[in-house]
């Protein structure tokens, strides 16, 4: 087809990520007028993300792309926790954790649901 008539482009492809990409969470707690604010920090680490993902990039002037997931990708996530100071293990909280990210990327990145992102060079 000639790309001039097109609306859109769109890819199908399986993505392998073996890479780290990590993000921090940061929240105070706020328990009780006697107790001060307490500091809770998550580190969120992306180890290994594999699916088969679908690209649609629509024809300029569209400076977005959106991206979505056939069926939920397989997920391997690390979390650490720090409440305060120190570095805690709160295994049931980390676990709530995992499963409400994987819940957000099914409802956010899992088709028919797309996630669109800028990309100033298109």
């Amino acid at each position: 087809m000639d790309a001039s008539v097109e609306k859109k482009k769109t890819v199908d492809a399986g993505i392998h990520y073996p890479g780290v990409l990590s993000c921090n969470l940061c929240a105070e707690i706020f328990l009780a007028r006697l107790i001060p604010i307490i500091p809770v920090s998550v580190r969120v680490t992306l180890k290994r993300l594999t699916g088969d993902l679908r690209i649609l990039i629509k024809k300029p002037p569209s400076q977005r792309i959106w991206l979505g997931f056939h069926e939920r990708p397989k997920v391997e996530l690390e979390f650490s926790p720090q409440l305060g100071a120190q570095g805690v293990d709160l295994q049931v909280l980390l676990r709530f954790l995992e499963k409400l990210v994987l819940e957000v990327i099914d409802e956010v990145m899992v088709l028919p649901s797309m996630e669109d992102f800028w990309v100033p060079v298109m």
